[in-house]
């Protein structure tokens, strides 16, 4: 019997599967690990994806990457208090899908850098520098792998014009 978590998960990955247009069939096993294996319509099967990985990555019931449409429509709309908060929901799971990755499989996950860089220009829109070069920090003490010339430009950037402007 599965749990709430391992079913929004097994809906989540169905969803992506079907969007790729992977036409399953009705059969999932997941194996004692917590690994789902989703039969393909015609035989065969695709999967191998951790439960618990998948489940740490929702935002409302959707995987982080399906939530950016709706971060960039309320960007477009100006509400930008709406986009951030939908922002950092993202970045949360991608901290706990990367936790979560680290302690099932024993290694690394790059985390996605996205959605902190998207919170960051958010709060630069705000004049909010002080949490821009937070949520920046946070990445960068948090990733597996921080990428060079991403985030941590922009943390050196952001520094720098929050400094300036303390200075006035």
């Amino acid at each position: 019997m599965l749990n709430d978590d391992q079913n929004a998960a097994i809906q989540s990955l169905r969803r992506r599967y079907e969007q790729d247009g992977i036409q399953l069939s009705g059969q999932v096993k997941v194996s004692p690990s917590g690994n789902a294996q989703f039969g393909v319509r015609g035989g065969g099967s695709i999967g191998g994806d951790n439960l618990q990985v998948e489940a740490a990555s929702l935002v409302d019931g959707l995987h982080y990457t399906e939530v950016m449409p709706q971060i960039r429509d309320r960007k477009r709309a100006g509400e930008l208090d709406q986009a951030l908060a939908l922002t950092l929901k993202c970045v949360a799971a991608c901290e706990r899908e990367s936790d979560t990755y680290r302690r099932v499989k024993g290694s690394k996950w790059a985390m996605a850098p996205a959605y902190t860089t998207e919170a960051a220009i958010i709060y630069r829109k705000q004049g909010r520098l002080d949490e821009e070069v937070a949520i920046l920090e946070r990445y960068m003490a948090h990733a597996a792998n921080p990428r060079r010339g991403t985030v941590a430009d922009r943390l050196v950037k952001a520094k720098a014009l929050r400094d300036k402007k303390a200075a006035h």
